[in-house]
């Protein structure tokens, strides 16, 4: 089983963080699908998308639920997040992760708004 503290820190952390910590904790085949109008995001042009979204300086999650193996997990969750020049992101989100190496990578996020 997965450690659900760190599980749900990293989470957050794609969320808060910068692109470079996004990039560099994503498998390389990772699929990613945001809300309209980015959609989905080719993983070679990770960085400098998110570069060029508005950056977020909270989120809370909310009906939270992981199913993991020990090597694979899936998180589904309600995201709010907030920014100084946002108004409110909130999404229905799921990310799958896969263990490399003794480390999650996130390998698929979806984000549906709500």
């Amino acid at each position: 089983m997965a450690d659900q503290s760190d599980i749900w820190v990293l989470e957050r952390a794609f969320w808060l963080d910068s692109p470079e910590f996004c990039r560099s904790h994503m498998a390389q085949e990772a699929l990613i699908e945001f809300m309209p109008p980015v959609g989905r995001i080719p993983i070679q042009d990770l960085q400098a998308r998110l570069a060029a979204e508005p950056q977020l300086s909270m989120v809370e999650f909310d009906e939270a639920e992981e199913s993991d193996d020990g090597c694979e997990a899936v998180l589904s969750y309600r995201a709010a997040g907030w920014g100084a020049e946002l108004r409110p992101v909130v999404a229905r989100c799921t990310s799958r992760y896969r263990r490399e190496a003794g480390a999650w990578r996130m390998i698929g996020h979806q984000r549906v708004p709500q």
